[in-house]
């Protein structure tokens, strides 16, 4: 933490980058700004102000463009969190830099959080980076993540700090100063998989100053602490994070990274987005659910069924699924691997695989949607309700989840030799493709998404 005064911490400022227009999630987020998608029963943002608070920030700054109007109406009286609206987009960068000249950051060496709405982390990382930035000697310190396929890729040079063994920023780099991430992961580290390294991972916790490399093996986790001055004194205006202050730090030796323990996704496609709801469902990250049903029957995956929302018994969920408050899933609708937001309607008969139906969307009877985003109507903001200690609510009497046996997976029964063909569930985009946007008129349907003959009959209540 930073000081104000000798011997006096001063509090940390959270901010919530939360602005942009979400175009890989198109057409769900035209309706639906993507920090208040709800991949399991909470919207995003929410997840993103917790973490910073759990994290230490008294305050929370959220900035707002597309879609302003809901996220203003969504924080609403939510105490220490504050709402700056852009009436021009300024980016990541632009909109962090206009939060420090409006003086809603702090001053000096004031320290600052930031994160973004549509990733979803661990508040643990998130104090780990505040203390780090601390004893790092740098402006500016980043989360770092095993690099992929992101061009942006970064070495970690030698410790800086050295607060002792056990301590993130504290351990000895290894020979030859350079610092790489164990491909097995930790047992808690980024990609969740079992310890394999005889340090115990310990030297995964190493931060130091971070350098450009085209072979590096990290990537920013796209989350930072800062100091508050160090903002004030850069040029306001449109502006990626990239352009104005990481690549200015980088070329400077100013910026340092510590690598971050635990889980780290980021939501903005389809495919990432039903992943995080399924982390969400499974405990991956220290979130609770809202009020509800979680239920897992052997050999599929878990099913979240909020408060409010209504199952027939002669539907079937399947895989990770969860049916948001107010929703509806009618008798012999098939449901897989697939979110059903607040307010949505499943229709009878209707197949869903590999989808997000937004707040209040439609999916007529007998309709089918194959990794398909659905939006709906954004009359009502996203459930805002709060969430209750575990995995369910108090008390609720849980709700049919489709036809199951005594011991045995639930699964979803195979198609009637004798009944008229289904119409084909047909496959919707490819949500990591590259995006182009589309033609200004707007299709009827959604991709992913086709509508029955209506001149043959719907398809049967079971069948994948």
């Amino acid at each position: 933490m930073g000081r104000d005064r000798p011997g006096r911490a001063t509090a940390v400022i959270g901010f919530c980058l939360a602005a942009g227009a979400g175009t890989r999630l198109e057409p769900l987020t035209r309706a639906t700004p993507k920090p208040l998608l709800a991949p399991a029963g909470r919207p995003l943002l929410d997840l993103a102000v917790e973490a910073l608070q759990r994290a230490g920030a008294t305050r929370v700054v959220v900035n707002a463009h597309h879609g302003a109007d809901q996220l203003v109406g969504h924080l609403a009286g939510r105490a220490g969190v504050e709402v700056v609206v852009e009436p021009v987009l300024l980016g990541t960068g632009g909109g962090l830099i206009n939060a420090a000249h409006l003086g809603l950051l702090g001053t000096g060496d004031d320290p600052v959080l930031v994160t973004a709405a549509d990733h979803v982390l661990d508040p643990a990382d998130l104090t780990d980076l505040a203390a780090f930035l601390e004893r790092s000697g740098t402006p500016m310190a980043t989360g770092l993540i095993p690099a992929t396929t992101n061009p942006f890729r970064l070495r970690l040079e030698a410790a800086t700090g050295s607060p002792g063994p056990g301590v993130p920023g504290g351990e000895p780099s290894p020979p030859g100063g350079r610092i790489v991430p164990d491909p097995a992961g930790t047992p808690d580290g980024p990609r969740g998989r079992k310890e394999r390294d005889p340090d115990h991972g310990r030297r995964h916790s190493v931060g130091g100053r971070v350098a450009r490399d085209p072979a590096g093996p990290w990537d920013s986790a796209g989350a930072y602490a800062l100091r508050a001055g160090f903002l004030s004194d850069l040029e306001p205006g449109p502006a990626t994070l990239s352009e104005r202050v990481l690549g200015p730090l980088l070329d400077q030796g100013r910026l340092a990274g510590l690598p971050f323990r635990r889980p780290v996704a980021d939501a903005g496609t389809l495919a990432r987005l039903l992943d995080v709801s399924a982390g969400l469902l499974t405990g991956r990250w220290p979130y609770d659910l809202p009020a509800g049903q979680l239920r897992q029957a052997a050999g599929t995956g878990p099913v979240f069924v909020a408060e409010g929302a209504e199952v027939d018994p002669a539907a079937v969920l399947a895989g990770s699924v969860v049916v948001d408050t107010g929703a509806r899933v009618g008798a012999g609708a098939v449901v897989t691997r697939s979110v059903v937001g607040p307010r949505a309607v499943v229709g009878p008969g209707a197949r869903v695989t590999g989808s997000f139906l937004g707040p209040g969307a439609q999916l007529p009877p007998g309709a089918t949607a194959t990794a398909a985003l659905v939006p709906g109507s954004p009359a009502e903001p996203a459930n805002p309700a709060q969430p209750v200690p575990g995995p369910h609510g108090p008390d609720a009497s849980p709700p049919s989840l489709g036809p199951s046996l005594p011991g045995a997976a639930q699964s979803v029964p195979g198609p009637d030799p004798g009944a008229p063909s289904p119409a084909p569930i047909l496959p919707g985009p490819d949500p990591d493709a590259p995006h182009h946007d589309p033609p200004p008129p707007a299709p009827p349907d959604p991709p992913g998404m086709r509508h029955p003959d209506p001149s043959t009959p719907g398809p049967p209540g079971g069948g994948a």
